[in-house]
């Protein structure tokens, strides 16, 4: 017997062109798998929830400003057409941000990253709740799509984190 526990017997039938037998001493159980993830299956499912949950925060944010866009016209004296222009800021930087956002998180770290897009993201909440002039409803919208748009970025390199390609 060597280090390995292991051997080759060559197998008893006389004949040159059978192949050796191995044996072994060492077993491994029969339903072993590798593991992929320290998380359970239900961590997983709950962590699938959250980041879900979390990529909603960016269409959810362009889309529920259309209904009181007549209110912003009326209340900033302005024409239809510069309202739009803020959702067309929105749009562009809901592009355009996410390929910084995720690689801040990829280098960073996915919590700092989700910590500073919601801080982000709420802070200019904040700000556009506050605010009376047309100027800071672009700046602040940009604001918010730049701190809402990185979360769609950040789920998939969370789920691509704690699952195997198959499991996805």
């Amino acid at each position: 017997s060597d280090a390995n526990n292991d051997h080759i017997q060559p197998e008893d039938s006389g004949s040159p062109a059978t192949e050796p037998h191995i044996e072994s001493t060492e077993t491994a159980p029969d339903n072993s798998q590798p593991s992929f993830s320290a998380f359970s299956k239900y961590e997983r499912s709950f962590i699938v929830m959250m980041v879900t949950l979390a990529s909603f925060f960016s269409p959810l944010s362009g889309q529920i400003y259309y209904p009181v866009m007549p209110t912003l016209v009326r209340n900033y004296h302005l024409t239809p057409e510069l309202i739009n222009l803020t959702v067309t800021t929105y749009m562009i930087f809901q592009g355009l941000v996410p390929s910084f956002m995720g690689t801040f998180a990829d280098t960073g770290g996915r919590r700092p990253a989700y910590v500073i897009a919601f801080a982000v993201y709420t802070a200019a909440n904040i700000g556009l709740a506050l605010q009376n002039s047309f100027a800071a409803l672009i700046v602040l919208r940009c604001l918010q799509s730049a701190g809402s748009s990185g979360t769609v970025a950040f789920g998939y390199g969370v789920i691509a984190d704690i699952t195997t390609t198959a499991e996805r």
